[in-house]
């Protein structure tokens, strides 16, 4: 709704941190008023001085025709997985994971970016600015859900435009080696993708995975490819059931847990904080806590939910693992504690601390996940 109106319009204005003026002259007076909380959520449109019967008609009229779009489109991008995608998995009507046409870039090593093409079907408009934007909100949804239901490190390239130094050669001794300023991105030459329907021809079904062998599995074989867990169809119908503030809890969730996954190769501490928050993401928020009547304290902090939230989801996690979770998140939080790997920037010799970390960071990304998973089927 912000995008019909500010394009319906022209011009907005944050006149204060929680309330924005829409007008359609430059500095004009305000036509419509949208008033915040202090979370960021719409709780009030007023009417301004300049709204008039006839530009209140066009814009009810705008809303109500985009409140229940009836045509539906194909979207696609190019996302990256650690592993090769060799087979076609698709979901209804919806979504679908195929691998990139035959010719397109693919790379040499074993542990790598490996791209495949994400269809993803979605409400369109006749809007461009909507229309654009329902796009992006659909494969970022998709994106965010995969990552972590069906793992595999999947991400896109993301939505800026950026530029990194990469080492260029064109012989394998590397004599010619050079450095240059280059634009990451990803493009496949004359690929001109069917239209309509979602692409289903090409390639060989993916290959679905037992729930208790897929989400057990620890680390990357050199002959992997994509596959995806048995209960991936019924995890995503359990998404589609949740009313839109549970859908959005979930996705910060996702959203957490790739990051956490985009951070390793920067800061394995900021990386197991993320984990830790892609729980805490769906703790329940009370505004008001029961308090002990004997010391006044709440009855339930952050901490206790946390660890009853693994409890419930990954029941096979013993107490003393869920204190240390959370222990050693509170200590990285609070600045207490670098992982070592931060701080001691080398590969000389063998530090149990380091290791004893490396280990608790692998076992709570095997938790976090597993623990998503089974919220999300059981709602």
């Amino acid at each position: 709704m912000r995008s019909l109106i500010s394009a319906h319009f022209g011009h907005g204005l944050w006149v204060s941190a929680n309330e924005v003026h829409y007008s359609s002259i430059q500095g004009g007076d305000a036509a419509l008023k949208f008033r915040y909380d202090g979370r960021g959520l719409l709780k009030d449109i007023l009417a301004g001085p300049a709204l008039d019967e006839c530009s209140l008609s066009q814009v009810l009229d705008a809303v109500e025709s985009e409140r229940s779009p009836s045509r539906t489109d194909l979207v696609r991008n190019v996302l990256f997985a650690a592993v090769p995608t060799r087979s076609r998995w698709s979901f209804a009507d919806s979504a679908a994971i195929l691998p990139v046409p035959p010719g397109s870039p693919e790379p040499q090593e074993v542990v790598a970016d490996y791209p495949f093409i994400l269809e993803v079907r979605y409400q369109t408009s006749a809007r461009l600015h909507l229309r654009s934007l329902r796009r992006r909100r659909a494969l970022r949804r998709w994106e965010l859900l995969l990552c972590v239901l069906v793992g595999w490190g999947i991400h896109s390239l993301g939505p800026m435009t950026t530029k990194r130094w990469v080492l260029v050669a064109t012989q394998e001794d590397l004599s010619d080696m050079r450095s240059e300023f280059l634009q990451v991105g990803y493009h496949v030459p004359d690929y001109h993708p069917p239209y309509g329907a979602l692409r289903g021809v090409g390639a060989a079904p993916m290959f679905s995975v037992p729930d208790e062998e897929f989400y057990s599995r620890r680390g990357i074989s050199a002959d992997q490819v994509m596959s995806v867990p048995d209960s991936l169809p019924m995890a995503l119908q359990r998404y589609s059931f949740l009313s839109v503030g549970e859908q959005r809890d979930f996705l910060r969730a996702c959203y957490w847990f790739q990051l956490s996954e985009r951070q390793w190769e920067l800061s394995q501490s900021a990386s197991y904080q993320s984990l830790v928050q892609s729980i805490e993401a769906l703790l329940p928020r009370r505004i008001h806590a029961d308090t002990c009547t004997a010391c006044g304290r709440p009855v339930q902090g952050p901490t206790r939910a946390f660890k009853d939230f693994v409890e419930t989801y990954a029941a096979w996690t013993t107490s003393a693992e869920r204190n240390g979770f959370y222990d050693l998140r509170s200590s990285v939080a609070h600045g207490a504690v670098l992982f070592e790997s931060d701080g001691e920037i080398d590969f000389g010799g063998m530090h149990p601390l380091r290791w004893q970390q490396y280990q608790t960071h692998g076992r709570m990304a095997q938790v976090a996940r597993i623990a998503l998973v089974n919220y999300l089927l059981a709602r």
